[in-house]
């Protein structure tokens, strides 16, 4: 995985979330989403970890990734739930997601050197 595919595939989460907001069709599963391995980052993370466990940078990404899937599976679940709530309160500016998408980026950007 190289750096511009992990920014891209990380980034379409927001496209996705916010389709399934004005269209809840069911095909997106919370218990899925909220893990943080199923993913193409996530399997690249999980796939390098023996590899770069030792690199404060790299654990940093793990966490932030898995957080990101938390809150993630966790909006989708609040759809599920017949919760109502605008685009910008799930994935705003000021969101606990826009929060962890871009500590995601920033986390891939100090280990952007690791991916190949």
């Amino acid at each position: 995985m190289n750096y511009d595919e992990a920014v891209k595939a990380h980034s379409s989460w927001k496209v996705k979330l916010v389709n399934y907001l004005k269209n809840p069709d069911n095909s997106l599963k919370s218990d899925d989403i909220c893990k943080d391995n199923l993913c193409d980052l996530g399997k690249w993370i999980y796939s390098m970890e023996n590899k770069f466990s030792s690199n404060n940078n790299f654990k940093k990404l793990k966490t932030i990734h898995a957080d990101f899937h938390s809150e993630a599976g966790n909006i989708v679940s609040r759809i599920h739930n017949g919760e109502k709530f605008s685009e910008d309160e799930i994935i705003g500016k000021n969101s606990k997601f826009n929060t962890l998408s871009q500590q995601v980026i920033a986390a891939l950007m100090s280990i952007q050197h690791l991916l190949v």
